[in-house]
């Protein structure tokens, strides 16, 4: 049975399952189905042999985002990152080319920031994506930072720029580990 809030007959509403995952302190232990499948478009973009296998990875993304509710976009998986935090962490585990998986991070972060700023209510987007804390502590800008990789850490910078609560969330975070983002980076 999954934890959090359930209906008198022990399954979990879809609405209570959506309320939890926005919920930083909640429980909730999974996806939902549609938010799961998001992930595995995610993950299959992340897993991509080349850059036609990539393209069209993202373009099932795209299609995927246009034809279903806006909430997918909000839920976070078990270790409460979003999809936006896969997208800077998953490539770099998933290819062993660091620079295609550079590629992949860029082209990926870069559609579902595009997708989440189209989709979500103004607020949405820098309160739960860009501020968002995974388990270990982690925001946008730690991820970023995380990956090694100049180019994408400055991409995070400028659109945290662009919310300025969330630029000064993700500069004084700290992780569980005790870190903070500068002292990450060294």
């Amino acid at each position: 049975m999954k934890s959090g809030i359930h209906s008198n007959n022990g399954n979990q509403t879809k609405a209570a399952r959506f309320k939890e995952n926005r919920d930083p302190g909640s429980a909730y232990k999974t996806r939902t189905d549609k938010a799961q499948q998001l992930h595995t478009f995610v993950m299959a973009s992340c897993n991509a042999t080349n850059e036609k296998d990539l393209e069209k990875n993202l373009s099932n993304i795209k299609y995927f985002i246009d034809i279903n509710a806006s909430a997918i976009l909000l839920e976070r998986s078990a270790n409460q990152d979003s999809h936006l935090n896969d997208a800077l962490h998953l490539p770099f585990s998933c290819q062993q080319n660091k620079q295609f998986a550079q590629i992949i991070s860029c082209r990926l972060f870069d559609l579902l920031v595009h997708k989440m700023k189209k989709r979500l209510h103004n607020d949405q987007f820098p309160r739960l994506m860009l501020q968002n804390r995974t388990k270990d502590g982690f925001m946008v800008l730690h991820c970023a930072v995380k990956s090694a990789y100049p180019d994408m850490v400055a991409k995070v910078i400028t659109l945290l720029e662009e919310h300025p609560e969330a630029l000064k969330a993700n500069l004084l975070n700290i992780t569980q580990d005790g870190f903070m983002v500068l002292q990450h980076a060294l």
